[in-house]
């Protein structure tokens, strides 16, 4: 049997279905035991700008910022 976290892996869960490794009960079973966690996410922004990516991370950037400062002294 497949390791439990292979098992219910979003990229492999149709393998496993196919494969029988899985059934939809047990997969059910798993999403409604997952807890929600929304509340604690925050978004990224991702673009191109000149043909490079950029990511946006606002508060992660003054945490840096906080860090280098500390270094410096």
């Amino acid at each position: 049997m497949l390791e439990r976290d292979l098992l219910f892996d979003k990229r492999i869960i149709d393998r496993n279905l196919k494969r029988q490794s899985l059934t939809k009960k047990q997969l059910t079973e798993h999403n409604r035991a997952l807890v929600d966690l929304s509340d604690k996410t925050e978004e990224v922004v991702v673009g191109v700008k000149e043909g490079e990516f950029i990511v946006k991370f606002p508060e992660v950037a003054d945490e840096e910022d906080d860090l280098e400062s500390d270094s410096e002294e």
